[in-house]
């Protein structure tokens, strides 16, 4: 059998993605059932000898065993903590994450916890006000609060897929003297050691070449990662395959020219991948990238030719030993993008090369070199479909064009950086420096002038799920019936894909929308008609400005309770000119009812339109009658007060309420 990795990866992976849909209470069923489907295939003379299905069915037991071991050893004890205190000591692994409100993030681990029966040993995120008076890896005794952080990997925001289950606060705590020796200790001190170096790239530029190198996002403004977002291009910020490559790439290059043996280069090129991952922290893109660079390697070393898919389905197995990793959004993305290259893009290749329409040769390879960029990422954008109406709702259709002037100028950018590094240590940085801002500003400036096109993003409707699903039925079908239907499927799922793409256009130029932005922004849409309430926030500016984009609109009615800078940008920037502040403005007519009371001070907005969309992060609800409170909510209970930020969002006819404090709650 040929691929035998490919197929216990891709098995393997799929069926983590079903364990993680399912509730936990029926896991044990569902290896029952391919157990036995197992045996069956080994029964069954025609599945033996083909051994496809026994080997995937084999996976998908061994996936289901794994997954019901980690899920009760380690996720029902830790989430047992849930809601309760205890004494701990424990350690820093990485600095600080600071939001806009000044609170800091921290990742730790426990070297102990003083409640009997607890689980020890565990990994877990820390929130405080203030900054920890202490070094990574130094040991702390103190105080912890613990939280349950989602009942699932799909809602816990990527956490669970770093075999993190827990969050917690801290409420006193005081250092012990000693420090903890890890490997990693001195991989942290390595990243702060380069963090440090390149903060002597100002700004922006700055911040983008240690995205670059160790894939640290912190430094970058909302506005540019927004930017980034919108034209396409978010993945170079995290590093992946294409830093993985460069770095490797160009070490290859420096020793081949030094004439070292091709297997010591190689042997090098192995250790600096495990290095570089680490440095990385290991995230599941750059593991994905390290694994198949790895067995690249090896096979050079041997003497034996690699296979791409075996690559990535060994890969995939590793990444997915962590059940919840499957769930990880850079983890997916990556393996989608290799997938799609290796099986739809040598296609599209072909047929890419047979287009010659100038007689001179150097023009052909220009034209080629276009085609190949837009097919290569075309490929990707459909293969990862999927995975971004889940993740992320919607489309960059400008990252078809971008990738191919930001991938070459990406790639130039990394290892620019990683000789500037160099530079910096030797005290001669001075010139590479200058040179790492120029190239990093012409990457700033063409990310945003892609972003700022009207329709560089496209939303995705719920409907959509019913497209996708549709399509890969017919793929199955095609798969099981007769693959010779598979080119005729791909045409008319290429259809269906772009019908769907117009037809959301549309249909995002003519519905009814409530948006409400994680600090209590508010955007409604309703005919020709956006009202906008309450832009306070760095992050409600970006969240609203993402989201009319998205959808097309401008603002007509601008609520602004106390004036500020973000609120009055946003208004610029799309023109709008009826600014209501304080009070109830007759203006605001139409297809809006809007009341504003200024002795009990809740908000309320009544959208008149029938079925309005109203999101709540990841949740739809459908009403006429949408409330916000803001300081206190009248009830048939009566009145009560809201705590300091706390915002009640409620739809009377459906009944549903979301209170929003550090999370949110149905």
């Amino acid at each position: 059998m040929k691929r035998v990795f490919a197929h216990i990866g891709f098995a393997f992976a799929i069926t983590m993605l079903v364990l993680n849909l399912v509730p936990a209470k029926y896991d044990y069923y569902l290896m029952i059932g391919l157990a036995v489907l197992l045996i069956a295939s080994l029964i069954i003379k025609k599945f033996r000898q083909a051994l496809a299905v026994p080997v995937c069915l084999g996976a998908a037991v061994f996936a289901c065993l794994i997954f019901i071991l980690t899920f009760n050893l380690y996720v029902i004890p830790e989430q047992s903590l849930d809601g309760r205190k205890a004494e701990c000591e424990f350690y820093i692994t990485e600095e600080a994450q600071v939001n806009e409100n000044g609170e800091y993030s921290y990742t730790i681990k426990t070297t102990e916890i003083y409640r009997q029966n607890s689980p020890q040993n565990i990994k877990l995120r820390l929130k405080t006000n203030k900054a920890l008076d202490c070094e990574c890896y130094e040991l702390l005794h103190g105080t912890l609060s613990f939280f349950s952080i989602g009942d699932n990997a799909i809602n816990s925001r990527g956490y669970w897929g770093d075999k993190i289950f827990l969050t917690s606060k801290l409420t006193a705590y005081s250092k012990t003297g000693k420090t903890v020796n890890s490997p990693m200790k001195y991989i942290e001190k390595a990243r702060q050691g380069i963090r440090q170096r390149l903060s002597q790239i100002p700004g922006d530029e700055g911040a983008l070449s240690r995205a670059f190198i160790i894939g640290d996002k912190s430094g970058i403004s909302l506005k540019l990662y927004t930017a980034f977002k919108s034209a396409g291009t978010a993945h170079l910020m995290a590093v992946s395959g294409l830093h993985l490559t460069a770095i490797c790439g160009f070490l290859l290059l420096i020793m081949k020219k030094l004439k070292i043996k091709d297997k010591v280069a190689f042997s090098a090129a192995i250790a600096v991948i495990i290095y570089y991952s680490a440095l990385c922290g290991f995230s599941k893109s750059i593991m994905r990238a390290g694994i198949m660079m790895t067995v690249l390697m090896l096979g050079r070393i041997i003497n034996r030719h690699g296979d791409t898919l075996n690559s990535l389905g060994l890969a995939v197995f590793i990444i997915c030993i962590n059940p919840f990793a499957i769930w990880d959004v850079g983890a997916v993305l990556s393996i989608l993008s290799v997938l799609s290259l290796c099986t739809l893009y040598p296609y599209v290749f072909k047929r890419v090369k047979l287009v010659k329409p100038f007689k001179n040769y150097r023009l052909n390879d220009a034209v080629q070199y276009v085609l190949q960029g837009v097919g290569g990422a075309a490929c990707i954008m459909l293969y990862s479909l999927g995975a971004t109406f889940i993740f992320f709702g919607y489309i960059s259709v400008a990252g078809l064009v971008s990738g191919i002037i930001l991938i070459l100028f990406g790639s130039l950018a990394t290892v620019l950086t990683l000789i500037t590094d160099f530079a910096i240590r030797l005290k001669i940085g001075a010139p590479f420096i200058f040179l790492c801002r120029i190239i990093n500003r012409v990457i700033i400036f063409s990310v945003e002038k892609f972003a700022s096109f009207r329709f560089s993003v496209i939303s995705f409707e719920n409907y959509f799920g019913i497209v996708f699903a549709i399509i890969l039925i017919i793929f199955a079908f095609c798969f099981i019936i007769n693959r010779r239907w598979l080119k005729k499927a791909a045409i008319v799922s290429f259809a269906v894909i772009a019908l769907s793409l117009v037809s959301m256009a549309v249909v995002n130029a003519t519905s009814s929308y409530v948006y409400i932005a994680e600090n209590g922004a508010a955007a409604i849409c309703s005919g020709n008609n956006t009202v906008v309430y309450n832009v306070a926030s760095k992050n409600d500016y970006y969240s609203i400005k993402h989201f009319l984009s998205s959808k097309n609109k401008g603002i007509d009615y601008f609520i602004v309770e106390n004036e500020n800078a973000y609120s009055k940008q946003l208004a610029k920037q799309f023109g709008c000119n009826n600014i209501i502040e304080n009070n109830y403005s007759k203006n605001v007519d139409g297809d809006f009812s809007f009341s504003y009371n200024n002795e009990i001070r809740p908000y309320i907005f009544k959208a008149t339109v029938d079925g309005v969309s109203v999101a709540f992060n990841k949740y739809e609800a459908y009403s006429n009658d949408i409330n916000i409170y803001k300081k206190e909510c009248t009830d048939k209970y009566g009145t009560f007060k809201l705590s300091n930020g706390d915002i009640i969002y409620r739809i009377n006819n459906n009944h549903y309420s979301a209170r929003r404090v550090d999370i949110w709650q149905e």
